[in-house]
């Protein structure tokens, strides 16, 4: 704890910790759950870093930071790999993604779409436990 309150940036150092616990403790969960035995899992920890927008930006940057990654592939062989060993695999990887989203147009999109009224009887039968099928009223 001394650490991080004698920190320069006390609140970045409280972040970096807290990754830390939180990645060790996802990582000895999959490890040790038999549900993810047989199955690729990737998990990589890091820290979403939000920095205030200057005077003509509506949004903050946000910049994330790669802590530690667990790769598992189907046939059990695990790998670690640190903030460094992360960041030289994603530079190797090619900045062409044929899924990505024209974010743009999605929400266009989602703007464009008729809105669905939902019954407020239906919403107190289903927080009841009552599931339909398809409700009349989608």
């Amino acid at each position: 704890m001394p650490w991080i309150v004698s920190s320069k940036f006390p609140l970045l150092t409280a972040a970096q910790a807290n990754t830390q616990v939180e990645f060790d403790r996802t990582f000895r969960t999959l490890v040790n759950a038999d549900t993810y035995r047989g199955k690729h899992v990737v998990l990589i920890s890091g820290l979403n870093i939000d920095i205030s927008p200057h005077k003509n930006q509506v949004f903050p940057l946000t910049t994330f930071v790669p802590w530690a990654a667990f790769i598992q592939d189907q046939n059990g062989h695990r790998t670690l790999l640190e903030q460094e060993e992360i960041t030289a695999r994603l530079y190797k990887e090619s900045p062409d993604n044929p899924d990505a989203i024209d974010l743009e147009r999605a929400i266009q999109h989602m703007k464009d779409t008729e809105e669905i009224h939902i019954q407020k009887n239906l919403v107190a039968h289903v927080s009841a436990g009552w599931t339909p099928g398809i409700p009349e009223c989608l």
